[in-house]
Protein backbone atom coordinates (compact mmCIF):
# COMPACT_ATOMS: atom_id res chain seq x y z
CA UNK A 1 0.00 0.00 0.00
CA UNK A 2 2.88 2.37 0.69
CA UNK A 3 4.45 1.96 -2.79
CA UNK A 4 1.42 3.20 -4.77
CA UNK A 5 1.08 6.16 -2.41
CA UNK A 6 4.78 6.98 -2.73
CA UNK A 7 4.59 6.78 -6.52
CA UNK A 8 1.49 8.98 -6.52
CA UNK A 9 3.23 11.52 -4.24
CA UNK A 10 6.27 11.64 -6.54
CA UNK A 11 4.12 12.18 -9.63
CA UNK A 12 2.09 14.91 -7.93
CA UNK A 13 5.19 16.70 -6.57
CA UNK A 14 6.82 16.63 -10.01
CA UNK A 15 3.66 18.04 -11.59
CA UNK A 16 3.60 20.85 -9.05
CA UNK A 17 7.12 21.86 -10.08
CA UNK A 18 6.18 22.09 -13.77
CA UNK A 19 4.77 25.61 -13.61
CA UNK A 20 3.90 27.31 -16.87
CA UNK A 21 4.23 31.08 -16.70
CA UNK A 22 1.34 33.11 -18.08
CA UNK A 23 1.93 34.96 -21.32
CA UNK A 24 2.60 38.67 -21.01
CA UNK A 25 -0.63 39.40 -22.88
CA UNK A 26 -2.53 37.75 -20.02
CA UNK A 27 -1.83 40.90 -18.00
CA UNK A 28 -3.77 44.13 -18.23
CA UNK A 29 -2.04 47.14 -19.75
CA UNK A 30 -1.77 48.90 -16.34
CA UNK A 31 -0.16 45.74 -14.88
CA UNK A 32 2.28 45.61 -17.80
CA UNK A 33 3.37 49.21 -17.15
CA UNK A 34 3.67 48.53 -13.43
CA UNK A 35 5.79 45.44 -14.09
CA UNK A 36 7.99 47.43 -16.48
CA UNK A 37 8.55 50.06 -13.79
CA UNK A 38 9.44 47.42 -11.21
CA UNK A 39 11.85 45.55 -13.49
CA UNK A 40 13.52 48.70 -14.84
CA UNK A 41 13.86 50.17 -11.36
CA UNK A 42 15.36 46.93 -10.00
CA UNK A 43 17.96 47.04 -12.74
CA UNK A 44 18.94 50.55 -11.75
CA UNK A 45 19.55 49.68 -8.09
CA UNK A 46 21.68 46.59 -8.55
CA UNK A 47 25.46 46.63 -8.71
CA UNK A 48 25.46 43.04 -9.98
CA UNK A 49 25.88 43.08 -13.77
CA UNK A 50 24.09 39.76 -14.35
CA UNK A 51 21.09 40.90 -12.29
CA UNK A 52 21.00 44.31 -13.95
CA UNK A 53 21.12 42.73 -17.41
CA UNK A 54 18.32 40.34 -16.46
CA UNK A 55 16.18 43.11 -14.99
CA UNK A 56 16.59 45.32 -18.06
CA UNK A 57 15.86 42.41 -20.42
CA UNK A 58 12.78 41.58 -18.37
CA UNK A 59 11.68 45.23 -18.58
CA UNK A 60 12.09 44.99 -22.36
CA UNK A 61 9.65 42.09 -22.47
CA UNK A 62 7.04 44.24 -20.68
CA UNK A 63 7.80 47.18 -22.98
CA UNK A 64 7.15 45.00 -26.04
CA UNK A 65 3.81 43.85 -24.57
CA UNK A 66 2.68 47.40 -23.86
CA UNK A 67 0.46 49.52 -26.06
CA UNK A 68 1.74 52.77 -24.56
CA UNK A 69 3.81 55.22 -26.62
CA UNK A 70 7.54 55.48 -25.94
CA UNK A 71 7.02 58.81 -24.15
CA UNK A 72 5.30 56.95 -21.31
CA UNK A 73 8.47 54.97 -20.70
CA UNK A 74 10.67 58.05 -20.88
CA UNK A 75 8.51 59.68 -18.22
CA UNK A 76 8.45 56.42 -16.28
CA UNK A 77 12.25 56.36 -16.33
CA UNK A 78 12.36 59.88 -14.85
CA UNK A 79 9.86 58.77 -12.21
CA UNK A 80 12.12 55.84 -11.32
CA UNK A 81 15.06 58.21 -10.85
CA UNK A 82 12.94 60.45 -8.60
CA UNK A 83 11.76 57.54 -6.46
CA UNK A 84 15.30 56.22 -6.09
CA UNK A 85 16.32 59.60 -4.62
CA UNK A 86 13.68 59.39 -1.87
CA UNK A 87 14.87 59.11 1.71
CA UNK A 88 13.30 56.12 3.43
CA UNK A 89 14.05 54.80 6.87
CA UNK A 90 13.24 51.56 8.56
CA UNK A 91 14.01 49.61 11.70
CA UNK A 92 17.35 48.64 10.15
CA UNK A 93 19.75 50.82 8.19
CA UNK A 94 19.72 50.57 4.42
CA UNK A 95 19.01 52.27 1.14
CA UNK A 96 15.71 50.40 0.64
CA UNK A 97 16.10 50.44 -3.13
CA UNK A 98 13.80 47.49 -3.75
CA UNK A 99 11.18 48.99 -1.45
CA UNK A 100 11.36 52.22 -3.45
CA UNK A 101 10.88 50.23 -6.65
CA UNK A 102 7.90 48.37 -5.21
CA UNK A 103 6.33 51.56 -3.87
CA UNK A 104 6.77 53.19 -7.27
CA UNK A 105 5.27 50.32 -9.25
CA UNK A 106 2.12 50.48 -7.12
CA UNK A 107 1.98 54.26 -6.75
CA UNK A 108 -0.52 56.90 -7.72
CA UNK A 109 2.35 58.54 -9.65
CA UNK A 110 2.71 55.43 -11.83
CA UNK A 111 -1.04 55.30 -12.37
CA UNK A 112 -1.07 58.98 -13.36
CA UNK A 113 1.64 58.43 -15.98
CA UNK A 114 -0.18 55.36 -17.27
CA UNK A 115 -3.51 57.21 -17.56
CA UNK A 116 -1.89 60.23 -19.23
CA UNK A 117 -0.38 58.16 -22.01
CA UNK A 118 -3.07 55.53 -22.36
CA UNK A 119 -5.66 58.28 -22.89
CA UNK A 120 -3.52 60.11 -25.47
CA UNK A 121 -2.68 56.85 -27.21
CA UNK A 122 -6.34 55.85 -27.47
CA UNK A 123 -7.22 59.26 -28.93
CA UNK A 124 -4.90 58.74 -31.92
Amino acid sequence: MKKPFLLFALVISHAALAISPPATDAYTQPQIFSNWLLNRCAGKISSDKAFTDDAFKSASVWLEASHLPVDAFSEGDRLIDDYLKMDLTGSSAGNFGMLKCTLLSQSQDAETVYRKYSASHEAE
